[in-house]
C-alpha cells in the first residue's frame, strides 16, 4: 500500500494523501506526504484532512450494494425510491432511473 500511495502522489503531484482498502477480513492503509505543502513534518494517521465530496462516492457505494443484494435495480425510478417526494420534485425528474443518476445521464440541473 505504501508504494501505491507514493506512486500516485508522484504521478499526480499530490502533496499528501491517505488511502485505504477495506475487505471483510483486513484493512490496509497508507498516509504519505507533508502536513502542509512544502512542509517538513510528515503526515501521520491521526492527522485530520478535508474529505472533499465523499458523499457521492458513499451514495454510489450504497446504491451498488443494494443493487447487488437485489433491493434495487438500475431501472428503478427515483420516484419509486422516494414516493413521498412526488409532489415536491419536477415532473421530468420523477422518471429518472437509478442507473441514469449513477452514470450522470439524468440531466438533473442545479
Amino acid at each position: 500500500m505504501v508504494w501505491l500511495a507514493a506512486e500516485i502522489r508522484v504521478k499526480y503531484a499530490i502533496p499528501a494523501m491517505a488511502i485505504g482498502v477495506i475487505k471483510s477480513d483486513t484493512c490496509n492503509y497508507s498516509v504519505q506526504g507533508p502536513t502542509k505543502e512544502n512542509g517538513h513534518k510528515e503526515m501521520v494517521l491521526k492527522n485530520k484532512s478535508h474529505l472533499g465530496s465523499n458523499s457521492k462516492v458513499i451514495s454510489s457505494f450504497i446504491a451498488m450494494k443494494m443493487v447487488n443484494e437485489g433491493k434495487l435495480q438500475f431501472h428503478t425510478k427515483f420516484i419509486d425510491m422516494f414516493p413521498e417526494m412526488k409532489d415536491s420534485i419536477r415532473k421530468e425528474y420523477q422518471l429518472v432511473s437509478l442507473g441514469e443518476l449513477l452514470s450522470h445521464r439524468a440531466k438533473v440541473q442545479p
